[in-house]
């Protein structure tokens, strides 16, 4: 497999995200446990050894709205190429089995640069609280075929090169988008706005049905699924 990337191997780290800044731009650093693992709002992010893929990628340019969005098609392109089904992509950064969570995706600003962190499910994890049901990656694959992990990582690493190398396109994106045509709700700083989820535009902001607006961030859910 071909991509630009760097790959540097570590046991341990607090996040990815963070230690990933020690290197050169074009360094994709994977641990096999993260001690701080976070995820999107300061959320924690379970990262036990042998309990997921754990890895970030250093890149020489400031994230942009859909860079999250691009990541997550990137991952779900991968994992379908080597055999995974029913991949979705929920919005904004999130990768889930069905209607279950199985990795997410984090993109954080350093100066000039752009961290972007994966997190997959290896284990279910064993959580007090979690926003929804949770999944592992061997679910995705038929029984005894999921691809070891320096193969999944690499697969990601070189559809993510790929997707960088050409223009977001939102309509690619929606065809694994889960809850598209669905009335959702969404949760921002602003308040909660609930109404069919339209589309997402070219820079990956959402569109809903009765609103004039983009929004660029927040909280998805779908109260039939909820």
């Amino acid at each position: 497999m071909s991509h630009p990337f760097s790959l540097v191997h570590i046991e341990e780290c607090t996040s990815t995200n963070q230690s990933v800044r020690e290197y050169p731009p074009f360094t994709a650093l994977c641990a096999q446990s993260q001690t701080q693992g976070r995820g999107r709002r300061g959320n924690v992010w379970a990262s036990p050894k042998g309990g997921g893929l754990y890895f970030s990628v250093f890149l020489p340019q400031k994230p942009s709205s859909f860079l999250p969005l691009l990541t997550g098609l990137a991952v779900v392109l991968a994992l379908k190429k080597m055999g995974a089904q029913h991949l979705f992509l929920k919005w904004p950064n999130d990768i889930f089995l069905n209607e279950k969570k199985l990795g997410g995706i984090l993109v954080e600003q350093e100066g000039q640069h752009s961290v972007v962190g994966v997190g997959l499910n290896f284990k279910t994890p064993i959580l007090e609280k979690s926003d929804y049901p949770l999944a592992n990656l061997s679910e995705a694959f038929a029984p005894n075929n999921l691809p070891d992990s320096h193969f999944l990582l690499n697969g990601i690493l070189e559809a993510l090169s790929a997707q960088l190398e050409k223009p977001f396109l939102p309509q690619e994106w929606e065809e694994h988008a889960l809850w598209l045509g669905k009335i959702v709700q969404l949760s921002t700083e602003n308040g909660v706005f609930e109404g069919r989820f339209l589309k997402i535009n070219t820079d990956g902001a959402i569109l809903l049905d009765g609103f004039p607006q983009a929004f660029f961030s927040g909280s998805l859910r779908c109260p039939s699924f909820v």
